[in-house]
């Protein structure tokens, strides 16, 4: 899950799930969700100028090709992650206190299986709350920054 803004780009993850807590006054959520390890953009490019500069470093005319996975410094579920976006927001916000209702994954699954009907790739998202997405390699082990907390902000 990668995140954040740049200029008048803006990421379809975070960004998204800020503006819900932004206008709704309660989230309902499956108790158990996967994890998601959400890396920052300016991680993100961290990470790519480490492996450009130690390729040009290495001046060798063969480059071998491998795969690197590697994801954001935490490893949370989305209720943490709402939960850290929700203290991010202004206290100007008139849902700062957006509830998150925790129900059982049956139920929550239930409650939004019409949605299936209205748009499958929507309710195929909302099963993916239930899938780990995580267990990568942390950018900071990559880079030898210092580890970061979830968000991490825009330098804008």
């Amino acid at each position: 899950m990668i995140y954040g803004n740049i200029e008048k780009f803006h990421d379809k993850n975070i960004s998204f799930l800020k503006k819900i807590i932004k206008i709704s006054p309660f989230i309902l959520l499956p108790k158990d969700t996967g994890l998601r390890q959400p890396i920052h953009i300016g991680q993100l490019a961290e990470v790519t100028k480490h492996f450009v500069l130690k390729i040009k470093k290495a001046r060798e005319n063969k480059i071998s090709q491998k795969i690197i996975i590697f994801g954001g410094d935490e490893e949370l579920n989305y209720y943490q992650m709402l939960c850290a976006l929700k203290n991010t927001i202004s206290n100007k916000c008139n849902f700062r206190n957006t509830f998150i209702v925790r129900i059982p994954n049956n139920l929550f699954y239930f409650l939004f299986s019409p949605i299936l009907i209205i748009s499958p790739k929507t309710f195929e998202a909302l099963l993916r709350i239930g899938s780990n997405l995580a267990g990568f390699k942390s950018s900071y082990l990559i880079t030898g920054c210092d580890k970061r907390k979830f968000p991490v902000k825009d330098k804008t």
